[in-house]
């Protein structure tokens, strides 16, 4: 059996948007016979939203269940699209057909990335309702992209090249075994979705075993803010491994890449809930050995890097389709080539979930500029960690 039906049509297909760009579209609302109604309203909402549970030890040995959250409002702003004057005492019925009412909202400045997790969530939505007399309302959310954009170019010494070292000695009950030691060097320390890190590294086992296998790792490392307590997950997003090392022997990475998936820039500038750090790791095992640097994912890349690279084709990114090329003048630079956009490596969630009245019920997954400069190596695996609320 047909229902009445409201829709959210984004004037900008891609439902990409940047701080201070005005958000513009049409609530188109079908009605099959007739519909009484008293109100038909818009909610433009921007927040941020952190919540997780822990089970603790009570005083006296019971086991109970913590809660943090956190939330934090950018925005939230709600306009009547139509409604019945004061001193008018029917709803409004509206007959059979299609009725389309546009709406514009504008952003404000410095806001955050979107951002989609369990644990944690940066959401930008339009949502419409309309109010019907003794009835469930009509409720449609619309969820859509915010991009802040972190220019590469404006940041301190991430055109430089970084070194880092660590080494570890290995002890038993009667005897002492020389030290493993690794290091990592890249040619600089900022990099864009799409790029591949090239990175050298090398580990000296010194001991007496043989060491199992070493891998490296790009993570990104997420700080989730609730009130009293922080919570950290590690994503791993690429990841090689190499066999073991002899005892007494070297083992050099050379000429290797770790390729960066869509992402959210490093810290999520604007969100006081939630920070975002990227690393690239070399891992010992079994000997627990962890070295780690420091990457800066952008937005927009380095000039000088930028370059060296054409115009990239709309393809897939891990089988997510190209959103299409942003504006060129307005928000990217002219003379570097133009990002697609590319929907988040750690996937979509399902957006009903804080608006349980809402129609719509689809995973939302934001979407992020990414550069098809260089395919991924074949040999890269990546694991984005199942978070746990």
């Amino acid at each position: 059996m047909e229902k009445d039906g409201v829709v959210i049509i984004f004037n900008n297909a891609s439902q990409v948007f940047y701080p201070g760009q005005i958000v513009d579209g049409t609530v188109q609302l079908t009605v099959v016979e007739s519909l009484k109604m008293r109100e038909i309203r818009l909610a433009f909402t921007g927040d941020a939203n952190v919540k997780w549970t822990e089970l603790i030890n009570g005083s006296h040995g019971e086991i109970n269940t913590a809660v943090y959250r956190s939330h934090e409002i950018y925005f939230n702003s709600t306009v009547p699209v139509l409604q019945k004057e004061a001193n008018q005492l029917r709803d409004i019925t509206l007959r059979k057909g299609v009725y389309n009412y546009p709406f514009k909202f504008q952003l404000p400045l410095n806001i955050p990335s979107s951002y989609e997790a369990v644990i944690g969530r940066v959401r930008y939505a339009v949502v419409v309702s309309v109010e019907k007399p003794w009835a469930f309302d009509l409720v449609t959310m619309g969820p859509f992209t915010v991009v802040s954009l972190l220019d590469l170019n404006k940041l301190p010494n991430v055109a430089k090249g970084g070194t880092v070292a660590d080494e570890k000695t290995l002890c038993c009950l009667c005897c002492k075994s020389g030290p493993i030691r690794a290091k990592i060097t890249t040619d600089r320390l900022g990099y864009v979705p799409g790029e591949a890190i090239k990175f050298r590294a090398e580990i000296i086992n010194l001991t007496n075993r043989q060491m199992k296998c070493s891998k490296a790792q790009l993570v990104m490392q997420v700080h989730y803010h609730g009130r009293g307590k922080t919570r950290t997950v590690m994503n791993v997003l690429s990841a090689l491994k190499r066999p073991p090392t002899p005892a007494a022997d070297t083992d050099v990475w050379d000429g290797c890449k770790l390729h960066v998936p869509p992402v959210p820039p490093s810290f999520l500038t604007g969100c006081k809930l939630i920070d975002i750090h990227y690393y690239v790791m070399i891992i010992v095992d079994p000997f627990d050995l962890h070295v780690s640097m420091e990457v800066t994912i952008g937005s927009i890349p380095l000039l000088t890097v930028a370059q060296m690279y054409g115009i990239p084709s709309e393809e897939n990114v891990y089988g997510v389709v190209g959103h299409g090329m942003l504006p060129p003048s307005e928000h990217f630079p002219d003379n570097i080539p133009k990002p697609v956009m590319a929907e988040s490596i750690m996937g979509g969630v399902n957006v009903k979930a804080d608006n349980p009245n809402a129609e719509s019920s689809h995973n939302f997954a934001p979407v992020y500029p990414y550069y098809n400069w260089e395919k991924p190596d074949p040999n890269v695996t990546f694991q984005i960690v199942k978070e746990e609320a």
